[in-house]
Parts: C-alpha cells; structure tokens; sequence
C-alpha cells in the first residue's frame, strides 16, 4: 500500500467517440486494476478503471477501444498487484479468455517481470443483466494460469457491493474520493449509479454516493465529489512569533482544504520544551484571527480528532512507540549522553558522519524491557533496514529516492518521555486523518525517517508537498535579515491582510490564468499543488508594495477608511487618539482620497499628511524655482498677494468652478501656472513634495488655506 489511498474516477459520458492512447497514458500506473465491461451498448455502462499511484480509479470508455488498444500500448508494464473484471454477456466471452487473451500478459508477464507478488485474485464476473444497477450474483469466476497462486474469494453480492467487497479486502483505510465526469460532444440523459461505500477500517465511516443525473452538455464537465475529506494541518511550534514562510505554508494548506470543501486542522508542535515561548499559542491564534483564517479544527475548537497540542497526547505516543519495542521494529537504547558525545567526537576524528553505532539494537527485548521496568534512563530508536532505497512521491518534485544505509536509527521517544518529531508527526497525522501535508523543502531529508516510522506503525503517510524556498534579495533563504520576520511586523508596516496573502500566494505558485489580484474566494477556486514550482521564490518588497498600492485603489473610500481607523486605532494609538480622531470624518476622507492613488501602505498616512494637521513649516527657501520661472522669494510673495481677494471670493465646495477661478486669475496675470501655484502649494504645505495646490486648499478649507499663504507673505 502506498503512503496514501484515494479513488478517482473518470466517467467519460459518449456513444461514439473513443479514448485516444495519449489519453490514458498521462495517468499515473496503478497497483490495482479494476475493469468493469461493457453492459449493453450505451456509453453508461462502458467502463475502464485505472489508478493513480497505488490507489483505484474508475474511467468509462467505449468499448471499441477494449482490450487490445489498451494493454498493448498502454499499460504493458504496469506493475498491477491485483485486478478485478466486470462485464455482462453484450461482451463476448472469447475476448477475454484468460488463457490466452491479453489477460495473461497483462497480469503474469508483467507482474512477474516486476516481480511483485499478487496478493488478490483475478476475478471475472458474467452478469445476466444489461442493466449495470442490477447485476446479479457472479457466475463465473476464473482463477489464474496457476491455480496454486492464489484462490478467488468473493461472495455472492449485487453491483452495489462487488467493488465494495473487492475494495475492503486490499484496502485498509481509504482517505479520500475524487468523482470526475467528463462529456464528449454528446446530448446523453445519463442516470448514473454509484455504489455504497460501507467501510469499517477503525472508524465507523458509512458514506452514500447519491444518485446523480446529466441532462444536456456541451464540452466537458467537471465535477467533484469528495466522500472522505481532504485535511490538511498547519503544525508549528510555540518557540516564537509566526514568520513569513510560515505564513504561505498555513495559506497554502488552508487554500488546498477549501478548494476540496475539506478541513484545515492547527496543531500545536510544542515536544521541545526547552524552546518554548510563553504565550506564543495566543500569538499563533491571533494571527489566524487576524488574517481571517479560521482553523476547522485546534486547540480553540474540537474536532473529534484532538488534542491538538502534543503535549497533551503523550499518553498516546509512549503507547504506539513502547509497542514498537515489543514488535521488534524498535528499541530501547540505554547510551549516556556523555557516551553518545564520546562516540560523536571519534567520528568527527575520523571524518566519519555522526551516526549512532547501534550499541543497544541487539538487546534482547526482555532483558531491555527489565532495566526499564527497573527505572533506567531510555531512549526509543527506530530499526532502520541497513541495505534498503525508498522511494518517495512528491507533489511538487516527484519521485525522491533515498537509501537507508545512510539513515540512523532514529530517536523516537525521548528519555523525558515527549517524542522526537519524527514519533510524533507521524502518529498525529495518522491520528488526525491528515490527508495532505505541504511544508519547507528543507524537510525532505525527514522523509525517509517517517517513511520507515509509519511502515512500522502500519500507518500510511498522508501526501507529501515540499514547497520551494522563500529567497531574500541575496538569493538565500529568507532570513530574518532580509525579511523573514514575524507576521504581526508586517501588518504594523500598514500591509493590508488580502495584499499579504495575495502576495505569499504567489511566492511559488501561479495559477493558470495570468492574473496577479486575486480575492481569497479567487485563490482558492484556482489553487493547484501541481502549479506550485520546484525552484525557490523571490521575496521582492517593492511588489508587495505595489500589490498593497492596488489593493488601496481598488477599495471604496469608505471601506478604506474603516481599516485607515482600525490600523491607527492598533498601531499608532497616540496620533489616533490626539490628531486623527479630533478631526471631522469628512475632513479625514478627503485626505484619504487624496492619498488613496499614492500611498502603497497605512504607515505612511502620518508622513504623508502633517500639513494636513498642523501648521506648515514657512518655508522661504523653498520659494525660488528656476524651473518654475521664479527667481525670487519677492516675487514668488507678490504672485500669492495677486491671487489673495480671488480666493476671499472662490467656491471651495465646488471644484471646477474653484480650479476655473483660479486659473482664469492667473492667465488674466499674465503669468504661468506654475509661477503662482508653486508658491501657493508651498505655503499651504511647507514641503518640497505635497499634494498639488488645488488639493491642498479644497481640503484645507477657505479659511485655512487664506490664513497659511497670508502666514507665508508676512513672514521674513
């Protein structure tokens, strides 16, 4: 069984078109082959099943395209553990005559060639019925070439119950369905059948596939389906603050579960107590509250599956692991941490790699049961095969190969009685129905060790996605140096939360469509493991700063102003408290629409706006502009007393009519635009860069736009 089980199945909804071979070669070749044949005539009741890795699935194609197509270009070297066969008396039987069919081949040629062993039987199964809802008990059931190997097994049940029976006989616990329906040009009524699912693999789990119904269709329609939930966790450590790699991990697992309507699942990783920070669970939680992202399960909210912090599952961990001892697959190691730093120093003297000698793994178990029992110090440690390669499927990279010569014998079990990670990790997982776990690539060296853990715990691995690097400016990982910091950092800098998200999103992942903006509703709807690239990601400040500038534009004021309030309200209480709130909400807005096209993020409102809330600074040396055709402080003051009694007269309310004015007055002058309002800008804000002068009195208000530029002509 491979680390992870799940169906897929294909219904290809055509009476006349068939499957062409490229079509069935871009699946993934399966362990167990399950072929249901055609029924009758109609394309309801034509169906191939295949496999992803290790796990059944289920195609319809038109039987034109059964059996020589198939397996002889197709699926010739397909390592198959097991089949089963479903036809009815519309196919004839002479096709399929496993003595000298493409049956054979299929199953004992290449199987052996594979040499794997068949641990089920090849089941052929005549129905009297066209109807594939009513297929009655089987009535013929044929054993292979040598009848030595293996005995069929199956019991007399309905259509509703072969697969079933075929499926709790090899499969032990399966994690997850995809039903997917595709149509080809055709105009059908199909009142599809699925079966009951009854499983009984440790928890009670009954789940009924419904009746569904496809009317007319035009090109191809996708459906899913999912009858065993897709779970995905977020598992960090309480040793600080969540930083900003973390952050796309927990994204990313919360995107894969909505997008499959599943579960996103926080654990608490808290097995290193002497790094543990005292409230960081708080802070954990706060951020998921922050951003808007709810764990379905955690610690603030039981799902069945908890608890949710190791610390509390001990009990459960010293229990799986002391079995292991008992089982043979580990032991109780007895070395001294003086002995192991003894060991460690002499192979660092050879230039050897630090690696446990395996002084204590040939222990008898009684006898190392009895010095436990007699209250001395003990690790557990994993027997890890000394001459095996793994091989490991990734989402991302694909097939990883590792050797356990190289591998140690793991600590599972601390002498303080908590787990390693590896111990744990694994039976959490398990525990937890986690089906999909995405972290740092910089855990792919781990993945051996839980290989072998759950092999021995006869546990299967969820799947497996290593994400690519964050890189920071010098090409390196993320460093706290180049960015890597806390999340909370970010928000206090004014990054609105959809901006960040919509940026970490991307840190690795592109969705099909060239879109960059996406709505958390968006991400989700497009999120792909396969789209996630191998290679590390660029974390660029000026994009993200950018991105937040368009997330600002896109707003409407009064949505933007309520984060404006709520980010000062948080971060920066003192200007909140004694300028921004004793000012009009109106007049507030108009600053803020002013900023809204400029400003990339809400730390910079207070820099940009002190004129707005104070006196501007008189500055006379700023006056003089050659580019602006002024030359003097003189001049620059007569212009300002020019366009003083127009502005006593101006309708600040109404824009245009206010610029006509003033530019009517200025051309009237015979004087440049510039030669006027550059000096009036500068009286109006004290600063070399500014809003324009417009801007500036429209919000400033007649009165206080008149008071400042007469400020400015009085002052020396």
């Amino acid at each position: 069984m491979s680390e992870s089980s799940s169906i897929s199945i294909f219904i290809s909804i055509s009476s006349s078109s068939s499957v062409s071979d490229s079509t069935l070669t871009s699946f993934f070749f399966p362990s167990i082959l399950i072929v249901a044949l055609s029924f009758s005539g109609d394309a309801a009741s034509e169906v191939f099943i295949s496999t992803f890795f290790h796990s059944p699935s289920i195609m319809m194609v038109p039987a034109s395209f059964f059996p020589s197509s198939v397996f002889s270009s197709t699926f010739t070297c397909a390592p198959f553990q097991s089949v089963l066969i479903l036809t009815a008396p519309s196919f004839p039987l002479i096709e399929i005559d496993p003595a000298s069919s493409f049956l054979s081949t299929l199953i004992w040629t290449d199987v052996s060639h594979h040499s794997i062993a068949i641990p089920d039987p090849l089941i052929l199964i005549l129905a009297s019925s066209s109807d594939p809802r009513e297929i009655p008990s089987p009535e013929i059931l044929i054993s292979p070439p040598d009848p030595g190997t293996l005995q069929p097994a199956i019991r007399a049940v309905t259509a509703k119950r072969v697969i079933t029976c075929f499926i709790e006989n090899i499969y032990k616990k399966i994690k997850y369905a995809h039903y997917m329906f595709l149509d080809e040009k055709s105009n059908l009524f199909l009142e599809g059948y699925l079966f009951d699912i009854q499983e009984n693999f440790g928890h009670k789990i009954q789940r009924n596939i419904c009746f569904f119904s496809f009317f007319y269709i035009l090109g191809t329609l996708l459906f899913i389906i999912v009858f065993m939930t897709v779970r995905t966790r977020f598992a960090p450590s309480p040793t600080g603050y969540i930083h900003i790699g973390g952050l796309r991990t927990l994204l990313y697992c919360y995107l894969w579960a909505k997008k499959n309507k599943g579960d996103y699942i926080l654990r608490i990783e808290d097995t290193d107590r002497s790094r543990l920070v005292d409230d960081a669970i708080e802070g954990i939680l706060e951020v998921h509250k922050t951003l808007g992202i709810l764990p379905d399960e955690g610690p603030h909210k039981d799902g069945g599956h908890g608890p949710y912090i190791q610390s509390e599952r001990t009990h459960i961990y010293q229990e799986k692991l002391h079995k292991l001892c008992q089982e043979g697959s580990g032991y109780y190691c007895f070395c001294t941490s003086e002995r192991l730093e003894n060991l460690k120093k002499e192979q660092q003297e050879l230039k050897l790699p630090p690696r446990y000698d395996k002084h204590c793994r040939h222990i008898p178990y009684d006898e190392a049961k009895a010095r436990v029992d007699a209250g001395e110090k003990y690790t557990i440690r994993l027997k890890v095969p000394e001459a095996e390669t793994l091989i490991f499927n990734d989402l991302i990279r694909g097939k990883i190969e590792f050797k356990t010569s190289e591998i140690d014998d793991q600590i599972l079990l601390k002498s303080d009685g908590f787990p390693t990670y590896h111990g744990a990790i694994v039976i959490d997982d398990d525990m937890m129905e986690i089906t999909h776990v995405m972290r740092g690539e910089e855990w792919i060296s781990s993945m051996p060790k839980q290989i072998l853990t759950a092999r021995a715990l006869g546990i299967d691995l969820p799947e497996y996605a290593h994400l690519p690097n964050i890189l920071g400016n010098d090409g390196k990982k993320l460093s706290k140096r180049t960015g890597d910091v806390s999340v909370a950092q970010y928000l206090e800098k004014g990054y609105l939360k959809e901006a960040l998200l919509n940026f970490l999103a991307l840190l690795g992942w592109h969705p099909k469509e060239d879109t960059e903006i996406m709505s958390m509703d968006e991400m989700i709807a497009r999120f792909e493991i396969k789209h996630i690239q191998k290679s590390g990601a660029l974390f660029d400040t000026v994009k993200l700063d950018w991105m937040n500038g368009e997330y600002i534009r896109a707003m409407e004021i009064d949505d933007l102003y309520d984060r404006l309030v709520e980010f000062l309200q948080t971060y920066e209480p003192d200007f909140y408290e004694t300028v921004f709130s004793q000012k009009e909400e109106s007049y507030n807005k108009k600053i803020l629409t002013e900023l809204q096209t400029r400003m990339k993020r809400f730390n910079e409102y207070i820099e940009l706006t002190p004129f707005f809330y104070k006196d501007a600074k008189i500055r006379n040396d700023l006056l003089v502009n050659e580019k602006m055709k002024i030359m003097s402080e003189k001049e620059a003051k007569t212009s300002l007393q020019m366009l003083l009694p127009y502005l006593k007269d101006a309708d600040f309310e109404n824009e245009e009519n206010f610029k006509n004015l003033i530019l009517g007055t200025i051309k009237a002058a015979d004087k440049k635009n510039g030669q006027v309002l550059w000096p009036m800008r500068v009286a109006l804000s004290g600063e070399k860069f500014s809003p324009g002068a417009f801007e500036l009195a429209l919000i400033l208000g007649k009165d206080e736009t008149i008071r400042r530029i007469e400020n400015l002509i009085q002052s020396s």
